[in-house]
């Protein structure tokens, strides 16, 4: 069996698809992972391989545990939170893929994979997907194919995008965003301080379902250190966001605080309400 622990976003989705194309079905095991899963499952032996993909494996116990079990334990990530953390531990059986942020994990997977371009599959859905996730910005409709994407929720329903026009999606992806921007300008944020030994840093933040950087105007996003788009989950006990800067590493800040991880310009956090408002409304000297 090949146990395939994949992020829950797009990369993610993408990402655990690929190994669609190389398996069949009965050979996969897909478990969807959220910050702070510890990617693992109780029925992993020694004739089974594991794949943790646009994630990391959580803990080093929980590697070594991994490493135990499983016949090979592979990871295959882009966030430099996880290079940092993972990046000096070694096992006969673990491969670590890491490629100093360049590409997404899905784009990493392809080329683990062998795979290039493969008739009548739509492979290049994989550089947007990527792109987008990266905030690379080398194609302008990476983000079109983000939201026409956006009924993705799983390995097995990104996989059904291969088969896709790809302008198809681009196109139905581009109305989406040209009404969700036409109502994100109407969206008003409000001030919160994050207060650390070294400095304050000032913090935009926005409550919303909405997704991206594209939220905040360049003005905002020069005015604040950092910016934040948080929603919330499990009625309104649990926060989850994301944080973005050109200014300060997010991906030290939300590790810092055991929270989150991701990108330097850009992460991700899961936490409790209390928690949310102890690191980011001012009242937290870490």
């Amino acid at each position: 069996m090949n146990y395939i622990f994949h992020h829950n976003d797009p990369d993610g989705y993408f990402s655990g698809a690929l190994f669609m194309l190389k398996y069949d079905k009965e050979d996969l095991t897909f478990i969807e992972m959220c910050h702070p899963d510890l990617p693992n499952h109780s029925d992993i032996t020694m004739e089974d391989t594991v794949y943790i993909v646009d994630y990391n494996p959580g803990s080093i116990e929980n590697l070594k545990d991994l490493c135990s079990r499983a016949k090979e334990v592979i990871c295959i990530d882009h966030h430099i939170s996880s290079y940092r953390k993972f990046k000096d531990e070694y096992y006969s059986n673990f491969k670590y893929i890491y490629n100093n942020n360049k590409t997404a994990a899905c784009e990493q997977v392809a080329e683990y994979l062998h795979f290039t371009e493969i008739d009548g599959i739509n492979l290049p859905i994989i550089k947007y997907v990527s792109d987008y996730d990266c905030w690379k910005h080398e194609y302008a409709e990476s983000i079109h194919v983000f939201y026409g994407t956006l009924s993705v929720t799983c390995p097995e329903q990104a996989f059904e995008y291969f088969y896709k026009d790809i302008n198809e999606i681009k196109m139905n992806g581009k109305s989406i965003f040209e009404y969700i921007l036409y109502n994100a300008v109407k969206l008003k944020g409000f001030d919160g301080r994050i207060i650390r030994a070294d400095r304050d840093y000032t913090i935009l933040i926005k409550n919303t379902h909405l997704k991206g950087a594209f939220l905040f105007t360049e003005k905002e996003k020069e005015d604040y250190d950092f910016v934040c788009i948080i929603n919330f989950k499990d009625g309104i006990t649990d926060v989850q966001g994301s944080i973005y800067s050109d200014k300060f590493d997010c991906s030290e800040l939300v590790t810092h605080y055991n929270i989150g991880g991701g990108h330097v310009g850009a992460s991700g956090f899961n936490c409790s309400l209390s928690t949310f408002k102890l690191l980011f409304i001012g009242s937290n000297h870490a």
